[in-house]
């Protein structure tokens, strides 16, 4: 944890928090805070700043708070991909929110399980957790936007308005014959594309293509899905400070 996230509904007043739980628990046992102690804070779709401690005991944290005057700039990448099994759902939410995605869009592909549709993760909005654990990770207060959507139709009908605002589509394809180093990806909103462990099926490929996807190659290894998140997004990270 390298910020403490704060809710609109852990504030008590205008400038003072109170939280128990995970983070009063992390803040006394591994940051050995004390009252006085300034730590630093981030107001969930809002400003970061500092908090200092005013009390910390019997499991309860109240903070004294102060924001800087403008939020952090927001990221602009798109995931679609294809909905994976729990486990892999949710270092997918926490890996992809440390790297900057914005939006997530998980679909039911051809070889996605029709189960995974009904897991504990996408119900009540439970994989909130998962995205507020990665911006606790990576310094940041902009909260992922989550969509799930139940067949490969319904996300050409999302396509239309889901992707107006991106110029850059980069399908990861074993097969391609391009890779990330040679796109300039910086400051153009980028939408990635991953596939399931067994892969798109051809014509799921041709749709994407078809939607202005470009087909780049990660290299001749096969892949996890978290393993192909988390290089995509890493490399596309590294490309924007260089292009």
């Amino acid at each position: 944890m390298n910020i403490v996230l704060l809710k609109d509904t852990d504030f008590v007043s205008e400038t003072k928090a109170r939280l128990t739980g995970r983070v009063a628990n992390h803040v006394s046992k591994v940051l050995k805070s004390t009252p006085g102690t300034s730590i630093k804070i981030g107001r969930l779709n809002g400003p970061l700043g500092r908090g200092v401690v005013e009390r910390l005991d019997s499991g309860v944290l109240e903070l004294r708070c102060e924001f800087d005057p403008e939020a952090p700039p927001r990221s602009s990448t798109k995931l679609v991909i294809a909905l994976p099994r729990p486990q892999t759902l949710k270092k997918v939410l926490f890996e992809g929110t440390t790297l900057g995605v914005e939006h997530f869009v998980f679909v039911k592909a051809a070889r996605t399980e029709k189960s995974y549709l009904q897991t504990k993760v996408l119900k009540n909005e439970n994989y909130r957790e998962y995205l507020h654990l990665g911006l606790e990770q990576c310094v940041d207060t902009w909260e992922p936007k989550v969509t799930v959507l139940e067949s490969f139709k319904a996300l050409m009908r999302f396509f239309k308005d889901g992707f107006a605002d991106t110029s850059l589509k980069i399908l990861a394809d074993p097969h391609g014959q391009c890779r990330l180093d040679r796109i300039r990806p910086r400051c153009r909103p980028v939408a990635f594309a991953i596939g399931p462990e067994g892969g798109w099926l051809p014509f799921e490929c041709e749709q994407l293509v078809d939607m202005g996807f470009e087909r780049v190659t990660l290299g001749r290894r096969i892949l996890r899905v978290e393993t192909a998140t988390t290089a995509l997004l890493s490399q596309l990270s590294v490309l924007r400070e260089i292009s």
